[in-house]
């Protein structure tokens, strides 16, 4: 489900962001039965025309430049999946949503998902208290499936949500170093989580991810600028929502 809106200190170009609850429309939200209808009509209650306090993970992606509606504005930011949502007077937890579905793949074929991970290429430029990112990458796309070896020793606990590195293995073989972030508060936060108590070093599942930028190594770019291109090295981080499971 999308919900678009605009963060009041935020001075990007486009300016939109977009706030995605993970099966929103599969599953009801808190006080309702029908889990589509009187969800969406919940959450326009609540959340419409007002300001709003938002949790989630941060996607950096720019695959919607130009609007296509008031729920999709132009943006390269959004929070997928959002966890949290609160005015003050009411709240709800979305975390809990945020799994993959049985037998849902994604909808990238393994052909664009492997151009994603081999052929992506960013630089940026800092100059005067800004950032202006450069993006090549061909076809791009949302969730897909991808066999992936998470490096548990280097994880770290940032507000609830573990961030580690960790490599896509491709049909070829071919392994291509990437982020992971694992939302907080999600049951493949906990699986990881007993994994790293357990004294695992590393684990290999295949995972419904979403590609996003990773704003670290861009940040480490920016810092590198003094107003010229600067490439990002290992820009790609995957948002992880859960093992996948088929029959």
């Amino acid at each position: 489900m999308h919900l678009g809106g605009h963060v009041a200190t935020y001075q990007g170009d486009p300016d939109g962001w977009v706030l995605e609850p993970m099966n929103a429309c599969q599953e009801p939200l808190p006080g309702t039965k029908n889990v589509y209808k009187d969800g969406l009509a919940t959450l326009r209650r609540f959340a419409q025309g007002q300001n709003c306090r938002r949790n989630g993970i941060v996607r950096i992606w720019p695959e919607h430049l130009t609007s296509s509606g008031a729920s999709n504005p132009a943006h390269a930011l959004e929070l997928h999946p959002l966890l949290t949502v609160s005015t003050g007077q009411a709240s709800y937890d979305f975390s809990t949503l945020v799994y993959a579905p049985e037998d849902f793949p994604g909808g990238l074929s393994t052909g664009t998902a492997s151009s994603i991970l081999t052929r992506t290429k960013v630089t940026v430029t800092h100059s005067a208290d800004m950032a202006e990112i450069n993006f090549v990458a061909g076809t791009i796309g949302n969730f897909t499936t991808l066999s992936v070896r998470a490096d548990l020793q280097s994880a770290t606990d940032i507000e609830g949500s573990y961030r580690m590195s960790g490599v896509v293995i491709l049909d070829s073989g071919q392994e291509v170093s990437v982020k992971l972030l694992v939302p907080q508060g999600t049951s493949i936060r906990d699986a990881i989580s007993k994994l790293i108590q357990k004294g695992k070093t590393s684990a290999q599942f295949d995972f419904l991810v979403l590609f996003s930028l990773d704003p670290v190594a861009l940040h480490d770019a920016a810092t590198q600028s003094t107003g010229e291109p600067v490439e990002v090295k290992e820009p790609l981080q995957l948002i992880i929502y859960g093992e996948v499971q088929t029959e």
